[in-house]
């Protein structure tokens, strides 16, 4: 029972200093006044995949969601791998995982989400 106390402590450090040493590029508004950012600093390719982290502070700056997301850049669609609320802006604060739809889905037409998938898949192909 002590280990797995541990080792919650330890995944969570872990959660914490993703969020402390992550670049994040402000990447719009939506229409209800939530901030996106993307960390294209850990941007990452796998088996024709795009993977990343996005960080939603939600309206009025009072608390932010991190997304762990993958990304089929050929068919234009995303799978959200994790979810942490925080408690408080850009990913600090108190930490709860949500556990993720298994779907693939389809960014709405001009929104944040749409402008961050265009932005990741066209920064992969840079490098």
């Amino acid at each position: 029972m002590k280990n797995l106390a541990h080792l919650k402590l330890f995944i969570i450090s872990i959660i914490f200093s993703f969020s402390c040493h992550a670049d994040w590029v402000k990447f719009g508004k939506s229409d209800k006044g939530n901030t996106f950012y993307v960390d294209l600093e850990r941007i990452k390719k796998h088996e024709g995949y795009i993977y990343w982290w996005q960080l939603i502070d939600k309206e009025h700056g009072s608390s932010s969601v991190k997304f762990y997301i993958q990304a089929d850049c050929k068919k234009f669609r995303v799978k959200i791998l994790s979810v942490y609320n925080y408690r408080e802006p850009m990913g600090r604060g108190g930490v709860v995982s949500i556990k993720p739809p298994k779907e693939w889905s389809y960014p709405p037409f001009n929104t944040p989400g749409e402008e961050s998938l265009i932005a990741v898949c066209g920064y992969t192909k840079k490098q």
